[in-house]
């Protein structure tokens, strides 16, 4: 059986992704972990890190015609804070929320999965 692209824009494609509602998500909150996902945005780290700014500008192009992209995307992972090789992992629109802000974030995350 082969995996399925896991592009952004082939999930949006076959419907695993809404766009519009991802778009919302990093607009007002700035990010997405594996753990607090929005319904129709779910995201597992492979799919995070298939996530690159030219795909994701092609569908704000195609979604929001008359906007001007606002959203740079960020990716990270870290296992700081938790068990060592359990990374959490993120996907993040670094003009809302900075990479260092971010990093403590997923440290907190994996704080309270060790608990």
């Amino acid at each position: 059986m082969l995996i399925p692209p896991l592009g952004i824009i082939d999930l949006v494609r076959r419907g695993e992704i809404n766009f519009e509602r991802l778009v919302e998500v990093l607009r007002h909150t700035g990010y997405i972990t594996e753990e607090n996902q929005e319904p129709g945005c779910g995201f597992g780290s492979s799919a995070m890190e298939a996530v690159h700014q030219e795909d994701f500008e092609r569908l704000f192009a195609f979604f929001f015609p008359e906007e001007h992209c606002d959203i740079t995307i960020g990716r990270i992972a870290t296992d700081e804070g938790g068990q060592s090789g359990a990374y959490a992992y993120a996907l993040f629109n670094s003009n809302e929320i900075s990479r260092p802000k971010m990093q403590q974030i997923l440290e907190r995350q994996n704080r309270n999965n060790l608990a």
